[in-house]
């Protein structure tokens, strides 16, 4: 970061007064080639921040509240799922693109090639579009369904998605629409790395891996006392973890169907689950926003996300590699190290488009207006120091 306390003044303590933070917030998504966080915030607008230069970059004026954030798997476009629709996004240029209209609550899901978009709403319509034209490619109705979750196979060949209220998962051929098969009494489902396989989970607790094109259960799971709400498999196959309504997380065998572990319970229902990708860890979050680190192996926790209560949790790769947990609440956005728990850097968005990015040892990248937000204790002496950018106790520094 470019600006800092004097390496000799180490008793001075950042303080960001977070009351005029921009308040609502949504995403804390991280572009796939791990340079870029992309949040909502507040007065309807995206903010674009950089990773390694710890800066805001850009920020769209999305002119309607954000309710999602996706982004192509080749980081080109941003997709902002408004009321009513969705907005695609140029990443690089901040460039609307265009609206596409979409009627009631829907859900989306992109194919792996990143060339279009499926949508799916509460009146059981799916469209397949086209996002480099904004064409719609294909619609399906499905009457007396109300869609609340959609996904696609990693091939692109079908559309999986789920039932709101009948526990319903079905299977479409993205190409015909033809239904290929449905899985009644089921509350959540993951599709397999390869694209071959779902695995899906019933509401009387069983969880069954199935294969998509023969519907034959490959295997069985059983054990859990309550049903699932997530499942997530790791990439190379061999391990699902489930996550119950009990708030119980539970290791499995793929091939054997053997449970290998349950992990200590959470305090409350886990709503969200990921797995680092060296495989070692499970990070889940509960609906009082603790996050947690898991050891797969052991099945110990190795330590708990300390001093926040996240919205929001993702995974990703930085560009240079290392493993790092986004955490957003509040129009605050914080990154941890995966495997120390140690917190890096948090970025805060105010509601006057002001910014500050800062790391616990007091390094510091801010705009030019952001200096009224922000201060430095004495610890020592108990004194409150308020910065100007021509304080002589700081100097310019580089690096973190």
């Amino acid at each position: 970061m470019e600006n800092s306390l004097s390496t000799t003044d180490k008793s001075y303590k950042l303080i960001v007064d977070l009351k005029h933070s921009s308040h609502y917030f949504v995403g804390g998504t991280v572009t796939p080639d791990g340079k870029y966080i992309v949040s909502g915030v507040l007065n309807n607008k995206l903010i674009l921040w950089d990773i390694e230069h710890c800066a805001l970059v850009k920020t769209f004026k999305v002119q309607s509240v954000v309710l999602s954030i996706t982004i192509t798997p080749d980081s080109k476009y941003i997709i902002t799922k408004i009321i009513g629709g969705m907005i695609l996004w140029d990443l690089k240029s901040g460039e609307k693109i265009r609206t596409l209209k979409v009627a009631s609550i829907f859900y989306l899901a992109i194919t792996a090639d990143g060339k279009q978009i499926v949508t799916g709403n509460h009146e059981g319509t799916i469209v397949v579009w086209d996002i480099e034209s904004g064409v719609k490619i294909r619609t399906f109705k499905e009457n007396g369904m109300q869609i609340s979750f959609i996904s696609i196979t990693v091939d692109g060949k079908y559309i999986v998605f789920k039932d709101k209220d009948d526990l319903v998962v079905v299977l479409l051929d993205i190409q015909s629409g033809a239904k290929i098969r449905t899985l009644k009494g089921h509350s959540c489902f993951t599709l397999t790395a390869d694209g071959k396989n779902i695995v899906a989970g019933a509401y009387d607790g069983a969880i069954q891996l199935l294969n998509i094109e023969r519907g034959v259960t490959i295997q069985s799971f059983e054990g859990n006392s309550s049903h699932a709400i997530l499942l997530t498999i790791t990439v190379d196959g061999k391990h699902m973890v489930s996550a119950s309504e009990a708030g119980t997380l539970k290791l499995w065998d793929i091939h054997s169907g053997d449970e290998i572990h349950t992990f200590q319970k959470q305090s409350s229902e886990i709503i969200s689950l990921v797995i680092t990708t060296d495989e070692k860890y499970i990070i889940s979050r509960d609906k009082d926003g603790t996050l947690k680190l898991w050891d797969m192996q052991s099945g110990d926790e190795i330590h708990t996300f300390d001093g926040y209560s996240c919205h929001e949790i993702s995974l990703a790769t930085t560009a240079e590699g290392k493993d790092v947990v986004i955490g957003g609440h509040m129009g605050v956005i914080k990154l941890w190290d995966v495997e120390s728990g140690r917190e890096m850097v948090q970025f805060v968005a105010f509601e006057d488009d002001e910014w500050i990015a800062s790391t616990p040892d007091g390094y510091y990248n801010c705009s030019s207006g952001a200096y009224k937000y922000f201060s430095f204790v004495d610890d020592s002496q108990g004194l409150e120091i308020v910065v100007d950018r021509s304080h002589d106790i700081y100097e310019k520094k580089k690096g973190v």
